[in-house]
């Protein structure tokens, strides 16, 4: 069991992390330390996860992953850092998927953070958020869509007539925050196929599949909440996609 814990560090942990140009810092059993740049962090701990053995009663891995600026206090960020892997196993870990867990600590402002496991609905939860931040980052998808999702999770709208919604959101608008209206999974998607297209570039042939992949992310959890998740990891592509940037 150590011993395959041991190989596995060496085999993949080491190379996975200095492929993206990182620097590991401890690495033992299935204990990894890591510092990565920006851009490679979250496509390590994608290939590290995937690569993960089924040794002994391990049969899911987990990861809390803190963003900081170059600055800020490194044992800060270690806490930060265990912090966010005790949430991802208490909060989203599932019995056939480990998770992730992130938190981004900004030199001024409120942190954010938020968290999934590594696969929801059946895609990659790192990889649509990768495919997300590439299209931010191109133009091709407008970083605002993730200030849209608060429209999908309180809005009074229950019809699937696109006219009408728009009506009923332009006169009535709901504030709580705290609960998410009972709508039927099917609206619910109707309705972000409206706010995602309002943001998505003409011609973009990815943007179908990426549409298709948040649906699964968002319709994954009961009533409505899996798209609280979708919220969190849209606005980690913003992020993302601007390099650090606000």
């Amino acid at each position: 069991f150590s011993g395959g814990l041991t190989q596995f560090a060496l085999s993949t942990m080491f190379p996975e992390v200095e492929h993206a140009v990182g620097r590991v810092i401890y690495a033992g059993g299935d204990d990894l330390l890591a510092l990565l740049p920006l851009n490679s962090v979250f496509l390590a701990a994608e290939a590290i996860r995937k690569a993960f053995p089924e040794v002994a009663h391990y049969k899911t891995i987990s990861a809390g992953i803190v963003i900081i600026h170059r600055t800020y206090s490194l044992q800060a960020a270690v806490r930060a850092a265990k912090r966010a892997e005790h949430i991802a196993k208490e909060k989203y870990r599932t019995k056939v998927s480990g998770a992730f867990a992130f938190e981004i600590l900004r030199r001024s402002g409120e942190p954010q953070s938020g968290g999934s496991a590594w696969e929801r609905g059946g895609v990659s939860v790192i990889e649509t958020l990768i495919g997300m931040r590439d299209a931010m980052r191109d133009g091709h998808i407008a970083r605002g869509l993730a200030s849209d999702i608060p429209e999908l999770l309180y809005s009074v709208v229950n019809t699937n007539d696109p006219e009408y919604a728009r009506q009923l959101e332009r006169e009535d608008r709901l504030t709580v925050r705290d609960t998410v209206i009972n709508i039927s999974d099917a609206l619910r998607e109707t309705n972000f196929k409206r706010l995602f297209e309002r943001r998505c570039a003409d011609m973009y042939k990815p943007a179908e599949g990426l549409f298709d992949h948040l649906v699964k992310i968002g319709g994954s959890l009961p009533n409505g909440q899996g798209w609280f998740d979708v919220q969190a990891l849209l606005y980690l592509a913003r992020f993302l996609s601007q390099q650090g940037g606000a």
